[in-house]
C-alpha cells in the first residue's frame, strides 16, 4: 500500500470512531421530545406471561443510532428486608432472545404458619416487535439484542437492541423453587394465604443509548480537514 493511502486509512479510522461509537445515555425519554410519546404497560412482571412495556411515537431522524436496554435491576426482598443490593447480568440466550440478570441475595420472608422461605431469584426480558400488548415471551420473531460492547456502549456489561421504531418489552421476575422458576407472584400466592402486613418488592430500570447525526456543518468541516491531510500526504509522496 502506498504511504499516503496508509495514512489515509488511519486517517479515517480515527474519524470515524467518533460518531460510530459515542453513546450517551442511559436516558428516558430521548432528548427534545423524540419519543417515546406513548408509554403502557399490560399484565403483571411477577405473574403468568409477565408484563409487556410498549414504548411508540419515535421521531429518530436526529440520531445515527438509538439502543435500548435495562440497566439495573434490584433484588426482589420482602418489605420487612433492608434493601438488598442489585443483581447481576447473567447471559443472552440469542436462540430465544431473552437476556437474564440473577440475584445476588435471596429473597427471605417467613409466612404466616412461622416457616421461613428463601429463594434466589432472577429478572428476564425479551425485546419485541411492536404488538400493543402481547402480553407473552415470544418463540421466534423477537428483536435481537447485544452486548453493550458489541454495541459501543461501555456503561456496563448487559444487552441492548437497536431501535428503529416502535417496539415492545416484556419482563418478568422469577423465583427458583425446587429447581424450577416460577415468577415470583405466582410463588407468593401459591401457598393460599397473604403474610399480613407484608409485601414483596422488585424494581428494574431501562433507558436509551443514542448517537446524535452529525450537523451539516461538522461534516464540512471533517471533510474540508481530510482534504486537506490528504493533500499534505500526497505531496510527502510526490516530493
Amino acid at each position: 500500500m502506498k504511504p499516503y493511502l496508509t495514512f489515509t486509512a488511519a486517517v479515517l479510522s480515527f474519524v470515524c470512531p467518533i460518531y460510530a461509537s459515542n453513546f450517551t445515555g442511559p436516558v428516558y425519554p430521548l432528548p427534545n421530545n423524540n419519543g417515546p410519546t406513548s408509554f403502557a404497560g399490560y399484565g403483571s412482571n411477577v405473574s403468568g406471561n409477565g408484563r409487556t412495556n410498549t414504548y411508540a411515537g419515535f421521531n429518530l431522524s436526529s440520531f445515527s443510532e438509538v439502543d435500548w436496554g435495562v440497566y439495573a435491576v434490584s433484588n426482589v426482598r420482602q418489605s420487612t428486608q433492608s434493601d438488598q443490593g442489585q443483581m447481576t447480568f447473567g447471559d443472552y440466550n440469542a436462540a430465544t432472545g431473552i437476556a437474564t440478570w440473577n440475584s445476588t441475595a435471596n429473597w427471605i420472608w417467613t409466612d404466616s404458619f412461622n416457616v421461613t422461605r428463601s429463594y434466589a431469584t432472577r429478572f428476564t426480558v425479551q425485546v419485541q416487535p411492536y404488538a400493543n400488548g402481547a402480553s407473552t415471551f415470544l418463540a421466534s420473531g423477537f428483536t435481537a439484542q447485544s452486548s453493550q460492547s458489541a454495541a459501543g456502549i461501555s456503561a456496563s456489561s448487559s444487552t441492548v437492541a437497536q431501535i428503529t421504531g416502535d417496539f415492545d418489552a416484556e419482563l418478568r421476575f422469577d423465583a427458583l423453587d425446587n429447581g424450577n422458576y416460577t415468577p415470583v407472584g405466582d410463588l407468593y400466592n401459591s401457598f393460599g394465604h397473604n403474610v399480613p402486613g407484608q409485601v414483596f418488592l422488585t424494581s428494574s430500570s431501562a433507558g436509551f443509548y443514542y448517537t446524535s447525526t452529525p450537523e451539516p456543518a461538522t461534516w464540512a468541516f471533517l471533510a474540508s480537514g481530510l482534504a486537506a491531510l490528504l493533500f499534505l500526504a500526497h505531496r510527502r509522496q510526490t516530493a
